[in-house]
């Protein structure tokens, strides 16, 4: 069970997960909760998750650091994550998210197959498919969403809330996959016509730090999520589905029923 994909590349096998968050637990030390480092476990997680997925490439969408700005403790934990996984893999990718000011300058002190792409993504491909990756907190170069056929991101931890008629009630990463037209994400983003028409697919992942559960899905896609790029999007909850981190289906948005709460925008406003 891991918190992320894989793809099989055209020329080698992707692991691809999102927000690691390296350095929450300072923060959770200044809430007053006596947390350790974290870094040395989350290393030794993501080499189960090569192992296990004989992934040849790790891909990071974003949120490789937590804290803003880094401190000392920061620079030295991304430094010291940077050089093993490298070390584990071909190349290892990290398209930054809105937590990874300053990444470029830790990573100028670490060698091994790293690429910093810029945090509007990056297009591979994958049997035979055009995926691209990318944070989710800015939007992509309007060449690369034109000539893709899968949109992965991070930035949103989604997670879903389960009670049980007792009431007790837990909350639990989930990878969400959907489709979505394509025309208008494209005229949203972009405000202007798309010259294609087809269905995007769209997956978000989850939260792979083990310390971060994640955000209601229903809150997720709310309309005051102006801050991701799911607000151009025109999501069907029937065409939205829940998985578990072990890919354990859990149904739709529109099967869940009142899991799904979100007010139209009024595009023409904005």
């Amino acid at each position: 069970m891991f918190r992320g994909i894989t793809l099989d590349g055209d020329t080698a096998r992707y692991l691809v997960i999102a927000d690691l968050h390296i350095g929450y637990e300072l923060e959770l030390q200044e809430r007053g909760i006596n947390m350790p480092r974290q870094t040395e476990k989350i290393v030794r997680t993501i080499a189960g998750w090569i192992r296990g997925t004989r992934a040849e490439v790790l891909a990071i969408l974003g949120d490789l650091k937590h804290e803003l700005p880094y401190p000392r403790e920061t620079i030295i934990d991304v430094a010291e994550f940077l050089r093993s996984v490298s070390s584990m893999v071909s190349e290892l990718i990290i398209v930054p998210g809105n937590h990874d000011t300053g990444l470029d300058k830790i990573m100028s002190r670490t060698e091994g197959p790293i690429q910093l792409t810029s945090s509007r993504g990056m297009v591979i491909r994958a049997k035979g498919k055009r995926v691209l990756l990318l944070h989710g907190h800015t939007k992509p170069a309007e060449s690369d969403a034109l000539n893709t056929d899968m949109l992965v991101m991070g930035h949103t931890h989604p997670a879903v809330t389960i009670r049980d008629v007792t009431g007790y009630t837990i909350r639990e990463p989930i990878i969400v996959k959907m489709g979505i037209p394509f025309s208008t994400f494209y005229q949203r983003m972009y405000r202007k016509s798309a010259p294609i028409d087809k269905e995007l697919k769209v997956v978000i992942l989850p939260a792979s730090n083990h310390l971060i559960t994640g955000t209601d899905i229903s809150n997720i896609l709310s309309v005051d999520s102006t801050h991701t790029i799911l607000t151009y999007m025109d999501i069907d909850p029937s065409k939205t589905e829940l998985y578990l981190t072990d890919f354990t289906y859990i149904g739709t948005l529109a099967e869940l029923g009142e899991l799904f709460s979100r007010e139209k925008v009024d595009w023409e406003r904005l």
